[in-house]
């Protein structure tokens, strides 16, 4: 949300030096007889650090995925992280890989791990590639939203998920039924936009293309869009922009 702002860098400064602090009592590798909860944070933690640039988290990560590559070895706790940031410091190439990889995925988790790896690109033509490929039929309907907000998530690609979903809800209602809970999902991820004029155009097309089901997840996510827009006034404000 924050990271076109000017005063970014100052919070990225701050968080690489809180989330260093939590990694240097983790480590990389799970101990024995450690809490069942650090393995979650280990991985949120190592994934926060690689967006953020940290080049001894970053280097890592691409050691073990290319491990993996060739033994296919690699700690499951650790996966969505490795596969996330190998992607966020990726080309068109590691792309390729990872298709590759979530066609050869002998499990729906390990599928839904490479379709939320494959948003995290930072390259537009490569997310334009992911938004291409989740619409295909290699990718379960179930699964369908996972990429989405993953992608909405990401400040590389956020700017693509709405046009996307304009251009394709006759497909996504189609592809999913009227009622399904997944396409109140598909709606829900544009929440994390920042603007009022996101607001208004968001729920401007949607009077226009009502769905039946979706009334409630529609005001809820008008609601967080005030939300960010407030908390984005604010941060603005207290960092004198």
């Amino acid at each position: 949300m924050l990271k076109d702002e000017e005063f970014w860098d100052e919070i990225k400064e701050f968080n690489q030096y809180f989330m260093r602090i939590i990694f240097q009592k983790l480590g990389w590798d799970s101990i024995k007889g450690e809490k069942p909860t650090y393995a979650l944070l280990r991985n949120s933690v190592i994934r926060s650090l690689g967006k953020l640039e940290d080049k001894e988290i970053i280097d890592e990560a691409r050691c073990r995925f290319s491990s993996f590559l060739k033994t296919g070895i690699l700690n499951p706790d650790l996966r969505s992280a490795i596969y996330s940031i190998v992607a966020w410091t990726g080309d068109s190439k590691t792309h390729q890989q990872l298709v590759n990889l979530y066609r050869r995925a002998q499990t729906q988790e390990e599928k839904v791990r490479f379709l939320g790896a494959l948003a995290n690109f930072k390259d537009e033509k490569l997310l334009r590639k992911t938004l291409a490929f989740t619409l295909s039929k290699e990718v379960r309907s179930q699964n369908l939203f996972v990429p989405v907000s993953k992608m909405i998530a990401n400040p590389h690609g956020k700017d693509l998920v709405w046009p996307w979903i304009k251009k394709n809800w006759k497909v996504l209602v189609k592809r999913f039924g009227v009622g399904n809970p997944l396409l109140n999902k598909i709606i829900g991820s544009v929440s994390v936009m920042t603007e009022m004029r996101n607001e208004k155009e968001v729920r401007l097309y949607f009077s226009k293309h009502h769905v039946p089901g979706t009334e409630m997840k529609l005001a809820q996510s008008m609601e967080r869009i005030r939300i960010n827009s407030k908390f984005l006034h604010n941060a603005r404000s207290e960092f004198g922009q």
